[in-house]
């Protein structure tokens, strides 16, 4: 929670940073026009005070520009440490939670899940589907061979451009087949595996690779298995899931009100079935009575033959 936290304030200082510079040489820019300007207009004029004003000026941009090539420097410092240490794949990490926070209940979310115990590694999160799999989601951030490339193509260096998606590549296969090792796991995974990379620029660039004439991404799936994913992708995938788990979940009530209904229905026809027979049975014993009545009548009838006989 503490390094999410300093990754977070991290992240704002940095924007904060880049902010200010923006600003101080958007503000520099205007100030130089206006010195271009009036250095243009200084032979016209022959008044020392404006002279004096217009020197102290030109003194003032020269110390923004001296404290700004100061401020640059720290921010350069800054980000090789970002990108050479853990940090990096710690805000992938961040980045990837975050996401998955925004899109998916809680009850579908397992973190650091275990394809299995004996062997106890875990990746960081793992999406649980209506058929009792899970689907893992394993960030990465190959932040120094991305940087790597942005600055050859800034420097116009053809052959580092070439050698730094030469080490994507080799970065992106690497961690799939690793991906596909630990977490792809029969019975308890699904089949395939998601690889998220936290910038879509990175993600568009490794898009593009190529490797014997066949792209990176249908390379990696094919061979390990493995999605790679940017932030854009994983949202409108995970959308996708959360439906299709709704759907799931409808059809599964559907199912249990229809064996309820099935259920009422079968003891209706069972009640119905008890007074049918009862009814039966009712007819039977009314005709028994009815029987019994002529029987007693009958009697009746001897008895008095018989007490009409005797009196005589």
């Amino acid at each position: 929670m503490l390094e999410n936290i300093i990754i977070l304030i991290g992240i704002i200082l940095i924007g904060l940073l880049i902010y200010l510079i923006t600003r101080i040489n958007g503000s520099i820019q205007k100030l130089g026009g206006s010195i271009q300007k009036i250095e243009t207009d200084i032979e016209e004029i022959d008044d020392d005070d404006s002279k004096r004003q217009i020197k102290n000026i030109e003194d003032t941009v020269k110390e923004l520009r001296d404290n700004i090539t100061e401020f640059k420097d720290p921010m350069r410092n800054l980000n090789a440490f970002m990108i050479g240490s853990a940090q990096a794949g710690n805000f992938a990490e961040w980045n990837l939670k975050s996401i998955i926070s925004d899109f998916l209940p809680e009850e579908m979310v397992e973190k650091n899940w275990k394809p299995n115990e004996a062997e106890g590694k875990n990746v960081e999160i793992a999406i649980k589907l209506a058929n009792n799999l899970f689907l893992p989601i394993d960030s990465k951030n190959p932040t120094t061979d991305y940087r790597a490339y942005q600055e050859a193509i800034e420097k116009g260096d053809s052959k580092a451009v070439k050698d730094s998606k030469s080490a994507l590549i080799k970065f992106v296969e690497k961690e799939s087949a690793k991906i596909n090792s630990k977490y792809i796991v029969k019975g308890k995974s699904t089949d395939i595996a998601y690889m998220y990379i936290p910038s879509e620029n990175c993600v568009s660039l490794i898009y593009g690779l190529e490797k014997n004439n066949e792209l990176i991404p249908e390379r990696i799936f094919s061979d390990h298995k493995v999605m790679i994913v940017g932030p854009n992708m994983l949202a409108t995938l995970l959308t996708q899931l959360l439906h299709n788990q709704e759907r799931i979940n409808i059809s599964k009530k559907a199912e249990k009100i229809m064996e309820q209904v099935k259920s009422i229905e079968d003891a209706f026809l069972q009640i119905k079935d008890r007074q049918r027979i009862t009814k039966v049975n009712l007819n039977t014993l009314k005709t028994s009575i009815n029987n019994q009545d002529d029987n007693i009548e009958d009697l009746e009838e001897t008895i008095e033959t018989i007490k009409s006989g005797d009196d005589e």
